[in-house]
């Protein structure tokens, strides 16, 4: 499908935001590259990305060149920390009808992570706009909007740049507040490249899990793996 498809289909769930979560050194990365890149596109280029849990299976399944969005905001709506990391890029869904020449966009039915060798496409991948319109669950995790191209490469628009970022209310090994030290790397970042960036500390539910020393808690988390 094409992004005007996928836009329209969404639209129709309320889906007015894309959002993209990753550990503060692979986002630095993409505030320097001026967009969202797959994890093939940081890593070809000798670039700084933190591993992921999917890196196998995404090499496994021929989705390593993909850049992949959800379209709800998983922290917020789970009620815990996402685990690909504590910043959250927050992307207009119209984004979709102005996309680089010749990029393809998909919905995964179901996370890659649960995918199987013997699937066929159309039982990874809803496959027409009327499919994904009937099928679409607002707030379904496995449910990505993928974009794919040769490059493996979605620049940033010309507007400003929008960042959630968690703060774990913890320090680094090294004593540094993590909020405030993914503050400095992100801005220094942007700066460098001209980017024009907000940047918005998250504001929890009372109810949310992220601090509470759930298993998807920042208590239990590597810190300086994350921030």
């Amino acid at each position: 499908m094409n992004g005007s498809d996928v836009f329209r289909a969404l639209e129709t769930h309320g889906v007015k935001t894309l959002h993209h979560a990753n550990t503060v050194t692979t986002s630095c990365t993409f505030l320097r590259e001026r967009g969202l890149a797959s994890r093939k596109y940081v890593e070809s280029r000798g670039l700084p990305q933190t591993s992921q849990y999917s890196d196998a299976d995404d090499k496994r399944f021929g989705i390593w060149n993909d850049v992949f969005t959800d379209g709800v905001d998983i922290h917020l709506r789970g009620r815990m920390r996402n685990n690909y990391g504590p910043v959250l890029f927050s992307i207009p869904a119209t984004a979709l009808l102005d996309l680089p020449r010749q990029t393809e966009v998909l919905v995964a039915r179901t996370n890659p992570v649960h995918w199987k060798d013997t699937d066929e496409p159309d039982q990874r991948y809803f496959v027409t706009p009327e499919e994904l319109i009937e099928g679409y669950e607002y707030g379904d995790f496995g449910q990505h909007v993928i974009f794919r191209n040769a490059e493996g490469f979605v620049p940033f628009a010309d507007s400003t740049v929008q960042i959630l970022l968690d703060d774990p209310q913890h320090a680094l090994r090294n004593g540094h507040d993590a909020y405030s030290h993914a503050f400095e790397q992100l801005s220094r970042a942007a700066n460098e490249h001209n980017i024009r960036l907000e940047i918005r500390k998250r504001e929890c539910d009372p109810r949310c899990r992220c601090l509470t020393g759930h298993k998807l808690s920042y208590d239990r988390a590597n810190l300086d793996f994350l921030f």
